[in-house]
């Protein structure tokens, strides 16, 4: 039997049930606060000065090493009494979000991990070559554990069961603990390269069971193998989704079950529906690092939209590791946090809230006082509970479908292999990243991806990105759906994008070219229906005249406009329709370039807004308050080449029985 919910995800944030029955709603605007860092004396003063910011919960990793230094021995007192921690937060009236690993990162020594399961081999992933793996990632190199052993897993669950032992009572509805993050950025430990791991013989065991026609696979590309070679590939994926499956049924067995999991991602990682199936939960995405808000922008779109049903941003960077370049100070910071909410973000976790070792930036220092820069983080929280923001929508007239068939492709052909592809990304190959290399053009989809997002972005034409699983009737909301394909498409898309042409459901276009092969690299087999419409060849080197032809097939003309095609905008409405937050996007250099008036873009000069809503009176600015009146619906603002987010102010309605005026 299945135990009963204590709490959960919904499209507004954490929901909380009581003991009378209601359920209660947890905005989530969190700050990272790693308490076995920071002095014990000192916890319940920084988290109160975390909700004099308007935050709701606080978040931590709980490092496995620090708890169980070495096999059986337990800490739990001084900087590591986690039990007295959430009871500090229970009395500030913040909720608590723990990530119990097993891989917490944190810029910890084996990034959580205690050395004695390191140094255990029977956990040790393997390379193609059968040799060790191992991570040089500071402060020292680390083997990396394999998450197919069956001896790591054991490990697991004694370490959720001294967990649950120590926090039994202080889960919701009684505590304060309403959510666990089921282990941190799983992906192979930043080495993804098709053929570098994982040959645990646990995993090779389990891939024999899953293909007894390949009871070996493969170590390395060979174009006469690619079958085996792209399930390889999808196999590992698959394992990393068994793992979490895996880690939240031991949390479920150590006393935990019925509350919310999530899982955090990277931006550009693949898996986040597969990975939210198998714990049954949310998976967040992170953003740390330099920030170019447009760019940002689309990546943020793409992770975020399959994100069901609630879009999460776990780690919205505050700082940075100090031994990375500086992303830009407070700045780049306050660009981000904006960046992703505009991009739908409907929870923000701010990391770091405190200061602490291995980092540099938080909103407050380690004495508790606010950071003299970062007082943009109260002024946001201050405006996103004052507009309400959990029940905002960003309405998208246009649905893009995001086909990973020749990423997977690009994946196990590529001749960088065994190069993790976020090598690709770091470089900045191209919009097709490791497929840029790939045989065979598999970059095409990529690079048409990129172009349509870049081209609806230009025509002022909002969008939402969906993974190839998208059912059809969740596309068939949209009036347009846009699928750029290049030579493969999963089998499963192809059907869709089949159907809601055949029943002309929605407007769909294809681009340029019909694919001919399936994920496995089987013919398709018949051509598309004579309902499916392509994009023209051409177009990916004309984003002016791509622009236009997908503002025509969107129709219904934005709310909001400008006419300089350098300044992109974004807003967030109400369910009735009424638009209550505004983002406004300068051009970045390389962006400027592009567009017939860059130098107007690049530079401070006003630029008009003009707005179809009547009842618009003016715009707020949220971190300096300026308030700039509306006027018959037109608007001058300055922007620079980040992002400026407003509230926007309505006319206050009239009530009719109030002023003795009769109805019409």
């Amino acid at each position: 039997m299945a135990s009963p919910r204590r709490t959960w995800f919904d499209e507004r944030g954490l929901v909380r049930a009581r003991r009378d029955g209601a359920a209660e709603l947890v905005p989530l605007y969190l700050g990272s606060l790693h308490y076995w860092r920071l002095p014990p004396e000192r916890w319940q003063l920084y988290l109160r000065k975390l909700r004099g910011l308007g935050l709701s919960a606080v978040e931590s990793y709980v490092p496995w090493r620090v708890h169980e230094p070495s096999e059986g021995h337990w800490q739990w007192r001084g900087a590591c009494d986690l039990a007295r921690f959430l009871r500090l937060a229970r009395a500030e009236r913040l909720a608590v979000v723990l990530r119990v690993g097993p891989n917490a990162n944190a810029e910890l020594t084996g990034l959580g991990f205690p050395d004695d399961v390191l140094a255990d081999q029977r956990i040790s992933a393997r390379t193609a070559h059968g040799s060790l793996a191992w991570l040089p990632v500071p402060p020292r190199a680390m083997p990396v554990p394999s998450y197919a052993s069956a001896a790591l897993h054991q490990r697991v669950g004694s370490w959720y069961r001294a967990l649950g032992e120590q926090l039994g009572a202080l889960t919701s509805p009684d505590g304060p603990l309403v959510a666990l993050g089921v282990d941190n950025e799983t992906q192979h430990f930043f080495r993804g390269g098709a053929y570098d791991l994982d040959y645990h013989p646990d995993a090779l065991a389990r891939w024999a069971e899953l293909h007894p026609q390949w009871p070996e696979p493969p170590r390395r590309w060979e174009e006469r193998d690619a079958e085996r070679c792209l399930a390889w590939v999808r196999f590992k994926d698959r394992s990393l989704a068994d793992a979490l499956r895996r880690f939240s049924a031991a949390l479920d067995d150590a006393g935990f079950a019925g509350l919310a999991r999530c899982h955090n991602l990277p931006l550009a990682h693949r898996g986040a529906p597969e990975f939210a199936a198998a714990i049954d939960g949310v998976v967040a995405v992170d953003s740390h690092g330099p920030v170019r808000p447009r760019a940002l922008r689309r990546a943020a779109l793409r992770a975020l939209g399959p994100l069901a049903p609630l879009p999460l941003v776990l780690e919205s960077g505050v700082g940075d590791v100090p031994w990375r370049p500086p992303a830009g100070g407070a700045d780049a910071d306050r660009d981000r946090a904006v960046t992703l909410l505009s991009a739908g973000a409907r929870g923000l976790g701010f990391y770091m809230a405190v200061e602490r070792e291995r980092w540099t930036g938080a909103l407050l220092d380690a004495e508790g006082a606010p950071d003299e820069s970062a007082g943009w983080a109260h002024r946001l929280v201050t405006a996103l509970h004052q507009v309400r923001w959990p029940e905002l929508r960003a309405d998208a007239a246009v649905a893009v479908v995001r086909s990973r068939a020749d990423e997977v492709y690009a994946e196990a052909a590529c001749p960088l292999d065994p190069l993790t592809p976020m090598v690709s990304h770091l470089v900045g190959l191209g919009p097709a990243g490791h497929a840029e290399l790939a045989p065979r053009d598999a970059g095409e989809a990529g690079r048409w991806l990129d172009a349509v997002e870049r081209a609806l972005e230009r025509a002022g034409v909002s969008y939402r990105v969906y993974e190839a699983s998208a059912p059809a009737e969740e596309l068939a909301r949209h009036r347009v759906v846009l699928a750029p394909l290049g030579a493969r498409v999963e089998r499963a898309l192809w059907r869709t994008l089949t159907e809601l042409a055949q029943r002309r459901a929605a407007i769909v276009v294809i681009g340029p070219t019909p694919p001919l092969l399936d994920e496995d690299g089987a013919e398709l087999g018949p051509p598309p229906p004579r309902g499916l419409g392509k994009m023209r060849a051409g177009s990916r080197q004309d984003l002016d005249g791509l622009a236009a032809d997908l503002r025509d097939l969107a129709g219904a003309d934005a709310r909001w406009r400008c006419d300089n095609p350098a300044v992109a905008l974004a807003v967030a409405e109400r369910r009735n329709g009424e638009t209550r937050v505004l983002f406004v996007f300068g051009a970045e250099a390389a962006e400027a370039a592009e567009a017939a008036e860059a130098a107007e873009a690049a530079s401070e000069t006003p630029v008009e807004l003009t707005c179809a809503e009547l009842s618009v009176v003016a715009l707020r600015d949220v971190f300096d308050g300026a308030r700039t009146a509306v006027v018959d619906g037109r608007v001058r603002l300055s922007v620079g080449a980040g992002v400026r987010m407003f509230v926007i102010e309505h006319a206050p309605l009239v009530d009719a029985a109030a002023t003795g005026a009769s109805s019409p």
